[in-house]
């Protein structure tokens, strides 16, 4: 007799395990119990008659033969959900943005002189705090994905300049360059420092010995800009993202240079998506409204 294929459920299961790397988080995800995982999971590999998840319940991970399956599911199931969605009757585009790309730029950027995008349907963006897509798991046409991946091809190029208000370095005994690092509090954007980091690698500065312990931690660039403009600090933020700050003088860089990180933003879509013309036409967009001068500043080599 032959075996039945697995069922639609039980390679979601899979999928969910494939994602999450736990049978807990993936059962949460799926909204059962971590025996019925077990279960599914059991069900999808006595089909193949071979081991695809490896590791125990709470911390798994795939043989290769189930990480070829996952990759394989990943595309089915990306092709199944555009196949469903062409019977809806909307032909907006949904386009998934990183918190503080979203919040600090594009959409203060978009509500007057974006109606061109009307051509191709209406554009919906989401902001959320992942900076990463999947298109077989999550509902979006497109994704501005932040990448670390010199390879990619961005449509921005990420840059760092360290500010601050003014009112705030009138308070530091010294407020010149380097010396108020020293002084000053330095706002973290993450908890892992990087940004700062790589801003003081470039320059050539000793990252450990050119701050003082005054340091404050956030959880996104967004908070990192209000804290420097609320309470007071030094922060390397995008430019980016404080173009008004700087050209009203809310805010002021606290040496002239720029520092190009080699990150950026880039652009990706659904290999399915309904409509390509609006990849390329969004893809344009971005990449002209992006650009923009800071005058008079020098620019710092990348090493």
């Amino acid at each position: 007799m032959s075996r039945c294929t697995p069922s639609y459920k039980s390679l979601e299961v899979f999928l969910a395990v494939a994602r999450t790397q736990s049978y807990f988080l993936a059962g949460e995800e799926m909204c059962i119990d971590a025996t019925g995982v077990y279960k599914h999971i059991k069900t999808v590999e006595n089909y193949f008659d071979q081991r695809l998840v490896l590791g125990s319940k709470g911390n798994v991970k795939l043989s290769e033969a189930g990480k070829q399956l996952a990759k394989q599911l990943n595309d089915g199931f990306e092709i199944i959900n555009s196949a469903c969605s062409t019977l809806k009757k909307d032909d907006s585009l949904n386009v998934k943005l990183p918190i503080s790309f979203g919040l600090r730029w594009l959409l203060p950027n978009t509500h007057d002189n974006f109606s061109l995008a009307s051509e191709f349907g209406q554009f919906h963006f989401h902001v959320a705090y992942s900076h990463t897509i999947d298109f077989a798991d999550e509902d979006f046409d497109m994704a501005v994905v932040y990448t670390v991946n010199n390879k990619d091809q961005k449509f921005y190029d990420e840059r760092l300049v360290a500010v601050a208000k003014p009112e705030y370095l009138e308070t530091l005994i010294d407020a010149s360059w380097p010396e108020l690092l020293k002084h000053g509090r330095i706002v973290h954007p993450s908890s892992t420092e990087a940004d700062w980091e790589i801003f003081l690698d470039k320059l050539d500065m000793d990252v450990r010995q050119s701050w003082c312990s005054q340091r404050m931690m956030t959880d996104s660039i967004s908070s990192a800009i209000s804290i420097v403009k609320e309470i007071g600090g030094i922060a390397v933020v995008d430019p980016l993202f404080i173009q008004n700050e700087l050209a009203s003088g809310e805010l002021v860089m606290v040496t002239p240079e720029v520092v190009p990180t080699g990150f950026g933003y880039k652009l990706a879509g659904s290999r399915v998506m309904p409509d390509e013309d609006a990849y390329r036409f969004l893809e344009k967009w971005l990449t002209e409204n992006c650009q923009f001068n800071l005058p008079a500043l020098s620019q710092a080599d990348v090493a």
